[in-house]
């Protein structure tokens, strides 16, 4: 009943997905009133998990930092760090700044207009966008200084046009070109990498916001794409445009040959890039568009519509790719609108971005990816795809360039951490200025991925192939050597740059989390992010509060100095707690120097993390600091981190637990948790299907806690306590008969009570009772049946008591069990046995009648008057809380 109360409740009903809360556990309704610690995820549990790009470094320099985008959650929480900070600092706490968010929003557009204003007339004169949006509303990343770093230093002949001319024979690697020159090649270099190392796939849409084209339909039913594409590899020359038997050319580490996408040459066009016709880019469109009407009246494979299952999202801005459905959003600034749908929204948004600044991703047909850089289209052979997960955290594509290239690029992106590790040597300034620029993107609470390249030769590759193809056909730990093969070519790469992008905090979360604090549960965050980036986020969501005090400790790969670091931290906050203990027992101090113990957060990250849980002794001090902490951020945790987290908090502390996350490796700490919610989101169903309740929306955590989780536990407490009582009433004459006495004074007294009920209905009924109606005097056998029909009434009337709020429902309930109660009696008495007419002749006997009003009210006048004293005369605050709620009703 109470499970389907849950999923009935409208307040938890997300209208974008059209999901309900959907109770998969129908026996923990009450545990959800209980709960005293909340282990969350960070990305599509407190955040949308719609990515937006936000900045980039390329080269040392900073795009997207002009003011264009609006401040971030993360940059948010920051600032208002800093300034809890400076107050604190001046000692200047109560006074907080005073903000005009008008004048500054007005400020706000007034710069985003300049800004894009100057952008559109750039990317003008840079090339046609035909792809990219000019929809000020719709971009999130708009920086005039891009283009203006893509013109480079251009000879008089390209002046206008802003290609610069490259001399093939000798050509240009970005760490021996001029300054402008080498920040123009990395900025092509590192928009070229995006736009090609992903496994998203493109839809096409129309004026009408209707999908006329689908490339992966295209693959599927050419049958040149893959149903596992975890490992994607192909012959090299396979391609139709690659020359019979040429040779590519062997390059160095740094690129010494420039990108394809930006050369053009003076000489004979035979020696540049082989870009597709236009005559072929005409046929190929209208060979789409009679496939497209092929498939309008045809019904699609199972093969495509399992694919794309796989693929989809369960909510949000994602639509199936399927012809004719309708698109959300219409972008009426571009020629022909694409859509990139990928299993990772990260991916999606960084291929959005570089479509936007002339770096367009137009199609995936078989092992081939056409790629539009600043109006010319070039087609690259996609060779390998080395999967992201979360173990590796990088995911590599491995391409074939065009003619006259021709060469083989490895590109990679990742973390940060473990892309550093991998850079060739003798780039540490590079890596100095990266690091930086990624720790003002994490102090924004911007995610942040790292992308490097490298070239390799015909050998090398082949070398690489053959391993892998034996590492792929091994019949023992197949995944481990596949893992040990890709780690030998995922190495040696030269630094590119780094992305930020932005995933928003839900609606309403930081009102949830202050809410599920202010009820007195712990709230627990264990992300991946990093330290800087949890921060952040956090005092954006309420999860730390304004007096939180900080204690953060970060790993280090020696054990010891990490233990010692929390011994260290451990003793600071004993002699903080002793103080303040000390401040209080003082009565002759004044109020004012009265120190009070401030509200503690303990940040920790994944490194210092494995080291605290490695013996139970460091489990147990672990323990005894974080019960301390009203709020605990886990950064850079690895699922089995979760899951070892949970399971220490719910043994260690035997408290009620709850998991809330979203995504397959948020699995087994949902699993370790007392209780398990999934959020159906974009990554997927796993967590939702492994779950005990499944939602759409985190805020959705407060009703289904605080509202819907006390009623359960309120409710089924009150119903045990009416089954204790109706029983103990019942058996009240049985003891009393039998002199059954207790030593307890209470119990004594209420005994006493029962007494004297029991005794007063036996002289009611018994004294100077007439003879019956066939002569017998009354017997013991309706007596019993007398005091069992008083006693059913009243053990139905009791729980009236406890009642809050009375419907119809309850009246009709009560009202039901006596009349099914007489009904019964009745219908007993008229089988031939010992009680036969015993009812019909307790039912026509006044002495029962009057015996059983007058026991009735005598049993519940106690408890009558009690409560009305504790509702009206002395009214306890809960009392005076559902008064005003019930006049508040009423008023309305």
């Amino acid at each position: 009943m109470q499970a389907f109360f849950i999923y009935s409740d409208l307040d938890m009903y997300d209208a974008e997905s059209e999901s309900y809360c959907i109770p998969r556990s129908w026996n923990l309704s009450d545990d959800l009133g209980q709960v005293q610690y909340i282990f969350s995820d960070k990305t599509g549990t407190l955040t949308r998990n719609v990515m937006e790009f936000r900045k980039c470094t390329i080269g040392g320099k900073v795009y997207g930092a002009n003011g264009f985008s609006p401040e971030s959650e993360g940059a948010r929480g920051a600032r208002l760090r800093q300034e809890r900070e400076d107050a604190a600092t001046n000692g200047d706490l109560g006074n907080e700044k005073v903000r005009d968010p008008e004048a500054e929003e007005q400020q706000f557009l007034a710069q985003r207009r300049t800004i894009f204003e100057e952008y559109k007339t750039l990317i003008h004169e840079q090339f046609d966008p035909r792809y990219s949006s000019l929809d000020i509303d719709k971009l999130t990343f708009a920086d005039p200084e891009v283009f203006k770093d893509l013109n480079g230093d251009t000879d008089e002949s390209n002046e206008k046009t802003g290609i610069m001319t490259i001399d093939e024979k000798e050509p240009l690697s970005i760490s021996q070109a001029s300054p402008k020159n080498r920040q123009q090649q990395a900025v092509k270099e590192f928009f070229t990498a995006i736009s090609l190392c992903h496994t998203a796939v493109v839809e096409r849409i129309d004026k009408h916001g209707n999908v006329v084209d689908d490339s992966l339909a295209d693959d599927l039913e050419d049958g040149t794409t893959k149903p596992e594409p975890d490992i994607i590899s192909h012959e090299k020359g396979h391609s139709g445009f690659l020359k019979s038997g040429s040779k590519a050319s062997t390059v160095n580490d740094s690129m010494e040959s420039s990108n394809p996408s930006i050369a053009t040459t003076d000489g004979d066009s035979s020696s540049r890039p082989t870009p597709i016709s236009s005559s072929a880019t005409k046929r190929s469109r209208f060979r789409q568009v009679l496939h497209n009407q092929k498939l309008r009246i045809t019904n699609r494979s199972s093969k495509l519509s399992l694919l794309r299952s796989d693929r989809r999202g369960s909510r949000g801005t994602e639509f199936d790719s399927v012809p004719g459905q309708k698109a959300r959003n219409v972008d009426n600034t571009v020629e022909e609108q694409l859509a990139y749908k990928s299993e990772s929204p990260d991916e999606s948004a960084l291929v959005t971005a570089v479509k936007d600044v002339g770096f367009t991703f137009l199609k995936r047909k078989g092992h081939m990816l056409t790629v539009d850089i600043l109006g010319q289209l070039y087609e690259y052979e996609l060779l390998n795809v080395i999967e992201f997960n979360s173990t590796r955290k990088r995911m590599s594509v491995i391409v074939r360039r065009p003619e006259p290239w021709n060469d083989i690029i490895v590109y990679c992106k990742g973390a940060d951490n473990v892309m550093i590790e991998r850079l060739r040597p003798g780039q540490e300034n590079d890596v100095s200025a990266l690091s930086k620029d990624i720790e003002g993107f994490s102090n924004e609470g911007l995610r942040t991925l790292v992308f490097a390249y490298k070239s390799i030769s015909d050998e090398e590759y082949d070398a690489w192939s053959e391993l892998l193809n034996k590492a792929s056909t091994a019949t023992e730990n197949r995944a481990d050597e596949i893992d040990e093969v890709n780690e030998e070519i995922e190495k040696g790469f030269t630094l590119l740059g780094a992305t930020a992008i932005e995933d928003e905090l839900q609606h309403q979360v930081p009102e949830c989390i202050e809410a599920l604090r202010n009820s007195g549960i712990n709230v627990w965050v264990l992300t991946g992010d990093k330290v800087e980036t949890a921060i952040n986020i956090g005092y954006a969501s309420n999860l730390l509060g304004k007096d939180s005090k900080l204690w953060i400790l970060r790993g280090n790969p020696e054990s010891a100095e990490v233990l010692s670091d929390f011994e260290d931290m451990i003793s600071k906050m004993d002699r903080e707690r002793e103080e303040v203990e000390a401040s209080e027992m003082d009565k002759t101090a004044e109020r004012r120097s009265i120190k009070t113990l401030p509200e503690y957060a303990f940040v920790v990250d994944g490194l210092a993390l494995k080291h605290l849980l490695e013996t139970e002794e460091t489990q147990a001090r672990l323990l005894q600091v974080v019960l301390v902490c009203k709020s605990v951020v886990c950064c850079r945790v690895s699922p089995l981190q979760k899951a070892l987290v949970v399971e220490l908090v719910r043994r260690g502390q035997g408290a009620v637990t709850l998991a809330v996350g979203d995504g397959a490796n948020d699995v087994s700490m949902i699993q370790a948790a007392n209780i398990g919610v999934g959020i159906s989101g974009q990554e997927g169903a796993q967590a939702s299907m492994s779950a005990d309740y499944a939602i759409a929306q985190f805020r959705f955590l407060k009703k289904l806690l605080v509202v819907q989780g006390h009623w359960s536990y309120d409710r089924i407490s009150e119903m045990i306590l009416n089954f204790f009582y109706k029983n103990v009433v019942w058996d009240a004459p049985t003891r009393i008969s039998l002199k059954t006495t207790c030593s307890d004074i209470l119990t004594r007294m209420k005994s006493a009570f029962s007494c004297v009920i029991y005794f007063a209905f036996h002289l009611l009924y018994f004294n100077g009772s007439l003879p019956l109606q066939n002569g017998l005097a009354s017997s013991y056998l309706e007596l019993s049946c007398a005091v069992a029909i008083t006693i059913i009434t009243v053990a139905n009337l009791e729980p009236g008591f406890n009642t809050r709020y009375w419907t119809w429902w309850q009246f009709f309930c009560i009202g039901l069990e006596i009349v099914l109660m007489v009904i019964w009696v009745l219908a007993y008495s008229s089988f031939p046995t010992s009680m036969q007419d015993i009812g019909f002749i307790v039912f026509g006997n006044p002495n029962f009648w009057l015996a059983a009003v007058l026991s009735i009210i005598v049993a519940m006048a106690p408890r009558y008057i009690i409560t009305y004293y504790h509702s009206w005369i002395r009214p306890t605050k809960i009392a005076m809380v559902r008064q005003i709620e019930k006049s508040e009703k009423h008023l309305r």
